[in-house]
């Protein structure tokens, strides 16, 4: 919050002004006390976080294809069809809308493939004037609450055991491997070839 500390200083304000006016010790002692933790946590809740920020994008990947069309949809059922052939667990995958630009822009279809409220991937299929583009992101899911105020407040965040972090990895590493073959897939359905380290599609 950017006048965090102006905000902080006329709550003092108030709370001395009010305790000056109370004849009671205990009470006005605990007022302040009160008031001086609620400070606290409202600067550590407001603190700037670079880290949580910059992580909150994990990976971003594109392929661009020459001269080629393909229909999202055609390219979200193939991919959901790689997914659902893997059987992986705690995993849920739907389509969505977001948004081009600002709130009230033009929406595109994402693929939205989550698992166990942790990671996140969109995955975009859409077209280019001539050209054609298969991208994916992927993001981190915001902590809730009570956890950002464990993390902030208190500076406590619940550790992660190797078994969750190897979890973790195969999912993404499992999500990007059935992003490829489904891009293999629907290209060559339609007589392309994907040429290695170019990131382009030519007809065969």
């Amino acid at each position: 919050m950017k006048y965090i500390h102006l905000y902080a200083l006329c709550i003092c304000t108030l709370l001395l002004s009010a305790c000056s006016e109370v004849g009671n010790t205990g009470h006005s002692l605990g007022a302040i006390l009160f008031g001086v933790f609620i400070i606290w946590v409202l600067v550590r809740l407001t603190k700037p976080d670079p880290e949580k920020k910059e992580s909150s994008i994990h990976r971003h990947q594109l392929h661009h294809f020459e001269n080629f069309q393909l229909s999202s949809q055609e390219f979200y059922d193939d991919l959901s069809k790689q997914i659902e052939a893997q059987q992986f667990p705690d995993l849920q995958v739907s389509v969505v809308e977001r948004n081009t630009s600002s709130l009230l822009s033009h929406k595109r279809l994402y693929l939205k493939i989550t698992w166990k409220d942790t990671s996140t991937f969109y995955v975009c299929a859409a077209p280019f004037g001539k050209n054609f583009f298969i991208s994916y992101w992927l993001l981190e899911i915001p902590e809730d609450f009570s956890d950002l105020v464990m993390r902030k407040v208190f500076g406590y965040v619940p550790p992660k055991t190797m078994y969750l972090a190897d979890m973790e990895t195969t999912f993404k590493k499992s999500i990007e491997t059935c992003v490829e073959h489904s891009i293999v897939s629907v290209t060559t359905k339609q007589g392309y070839r994907i040429v290695p380290d170019a990131g382009t599609a030519k007809t065969i």
